[in-house]
């Protein structure tokens, strides 16, 4: 009896051990599922990550595209501002060789040499052999006097001029004031001039 005991104890043990290798194994399997749905299914760890590459090669794919056509730009804004049309003008009858002259409280209307365009005009008079623009400015206080001289475009219909006009005081005022770069000697009455012209388009 004590054998037979033994024997029935030893075969209760084994079907014991069986069901629980059998739900061990149903647990393992179930998990083994849940990882791999959640690594290789259609929302899984593998597809998340593709998607997630294919979203930062559009994105750099998009980020270069704008970078060329940055590139593009600024190579076309170069190639314009070195290509822009510019004269240097010397009027009333006056050339290279001997500038005409300018004095105090002048207005000078000069043909646009690009008409109908927008033009970036500067005025330049000479001083000891050099050339520079003289800055402009406006007092008030000491009998609204003006000193130097600006060019601007004035249009309309069948209107296209450029306007040289010179302050009342002196067409250049010491550079601490105007900002010139002929120093701070005397107020200049008079020197000859030049009009440079850019056309803009």
């Amino acid at each position: 009896r004590e054998r037979e005991r033994e024997s029935s104890n030893l075969e209760n043990a084994k079907g014991v051990t069986l069901i629980a290798l059998v739900i061990t194994i149903i647990v393992l399997l179930i998990l083994a599922g849940v990882v791999l749905n959640t690594v290789l299914g259609n929302d899984g760890i593998i597809a998340k990550a593709q998607l997630a590459k294919e979203k930062t090669n559009n994105v750099q794919i998009e980020e270069q595209e704008k970078l060329n056509d940055l590139e593009n730009e600024l190579a076309n804004y170069s190639i314009r501002a070195n290509n822009l049309a510019s004269t240097t003008i010397y009027p009333q009858g006056g050339t290279e060789e001997n500038p005409p002259t300018i004095t105090t409280n002048a207005r000078i209307e000069v043909d646009n040499p690009y008409p109908g365009h927008n033009v970036y005009a500067t005025v330049e008079i000479k001083v000891n052999d050099l050339w520079g623009e003289t800055g402009w400015i406006y007092s008030p206080a000491s009998g609204q006097r003006s000193y130097g001289i600006e060019a601007f475009r004035l249009y309309g219909e069948n209107y296209d001029k450029i306007i040289i006009q010179t302050g009342n005081s002196s067409i250049t005022g010491q550079a601490i004031l105007c900002g010139n770069p002929f120093g701070n000697g005397a107020n200049i009455s008079s020197a000859q001039y030049k009009l440079n012209v850019i056309c803009l388009d």
